[in-house]
Parts: C-alpha cells; sequence; structure tokens
C-alpha cells in the first residue's frame, strides 16, 4: 500500500513539473499550426443562414440557456447549423475543407457573440417543435450564444485528408494580443504547479516503503 501510494504522489509530481516546465517554455497557448499541411487565408462565399446574433453565418453553434432564476441557467438548445464544408481563399486558390466540431476552433476573446431575447423567434434555425417546447417549459428570457464561421473570417488550420484538425479563427493581430493577456498570467500558473510538483515527490519520499 504504501509502495502505490508513493508512486502514486510521484507520478503527480512528475507530472505537475513537467507540465509547468511545458507551460513555462511555451506558454498558455498551442501556437499556431504551421507545416506542409497548414492552410491559411479568408472564408469564401458560401450557403449563409440567419444568425439570432450578428451576421449571417456559414456554419456556427448555437447555444440557448435560460437566463431567468427559474431556469437556473439551464442549457436547452446546444447544436451546430449550418454545412461544415465550406472554401477558403487561400493565394494559392480556393480550397474546401471540413472544418469539423465547432467546440474544438481556437477562437479570439471577442468572437463569440451574445444575446438575451424574450421569444425564441428570433433564432430562425429552431424548428417550431424546438421553440414551442423550450417556452412551454421555461419562461424568458433565454441567452443566445453564437461561435461561428462567416465569410470573410481569416483563418488558418492543420489539414489532413480534407478535414481542419485544429482550426483557428481570427486576425493574426487578435489573436497574438490574446496570447500576450493569457502569457502575462502564467509565471503565476508555473509557479503553483512546480510547487504543487515539488510537495507530491516530498510526499512519495516519505511514503516510499
Amino acid at each position: 500500500m504504501r509502495y502505490a501510494l508513493a508512486l502514486f504522489f510521484a507520478l503527480v509530481g512528475l507530472g505537475c513539473l513537467g507540465l509547468g516546465a511545458y507551460i513555462g517554455v511555451v506558454g498558455v497557448d498551442r501556437p499556431l499550426p504551421e507545416g506542409p499541411n497548414t492552410l491559411e487565408g479568408r472564408v469564401a462565399e458560401g450557403e449563409s443562414m440567419r444568425s439570432p446574433v450578428g451576421e449571417d453565418f456559414l456554419y456556427a453553434r448555437v447555444r440557448i440557456r435560460s437566463a431567468s432564476k427559474e431556469g437556473g441557467g439551464v442549457t436547452h438548445i446546444d447544436r451546430a447549423f449550418g454545412n461544415p464544408r465550406v472554401r477558403i481563399e487561400t493565394p494559392d486558390g480556393v480550397r474546401a475543407i471540413l472544418v469539423g466540431s465547432v467546440d474544438d476552433w481556437r477562437v479570439t476573446s471577442t468572437h463569440d457573440e451574445r444575446t438575451v431575447v424574450d421569444a425564441l423567434s428570433d433564432a430562425p434555425m429552431l424548428t417550431d417543435d424546438d421553440a414551442s417546447g423550450i417556452a412551454g417549459t421555461v419562461p424568458p428570457p433565454y441567452e443566445i450564444t453564437v461561435r461561428a464561421l462567416r465569410v470573410g473570417d481569416h483563418v488558418a488550420a492543420e489539414v489532413r485528408d480534407g478535414r481542419a484538425v485544429r482550426l483557428v479563427v481570427g486576425e493574426p493581430e487578435a489573436l497574438a494580443a490574446d496570447r500576450s493577456k493569457r502569457d502575462a498570467g502564467r509565471l503565476p500558473i508555473v509557479g503553483l504547479l512546480l510547487v504543487m510538483g515539488l510537495a507530491s515527490l516530498g510526499v512519495a519520499y516519505r511514503t516510499r516503503p
């Protein structure tokens, strides 16, 4: 039993030290996609859908949750709408890619758009059953959040077999500014991880057989 505990704390300690070293060297964010499989450009024209927030989109994740005390912040809709296959205008021509899960996208801090509404008629992509089901269960208001790809958005992607395994959406300057803000707070994170790692190794040493 003492051996198992010592091994557990040793692994935790090494993991914390390794993660702290990685964040200290690389930073909080992964670097932007680069290399021979990288595609960079702007989203080209395509079939769009009317958005409940902001401009029309080609593909988006829409979340609708209760904004009232009675609703308790419960999420009613968390769904992707539109066509995940989009065309990107690059210096080498137009390429079509499959953008994959919206949850995996990296976006700027101001990319997601939100609004609070009193009626779901402002969410045109919902079916009548969706809207009436939500309204009949929980009273308004409702918070709508949209994370979307729109015509003209700047993207960088690592593409394999026509699919974006990594997708970054946003102007390079905005992405760099976000990274700088997050990196400014990485020293406390690195310090905490180092303390946790050393403490765990100390516990492992004391509990060894």
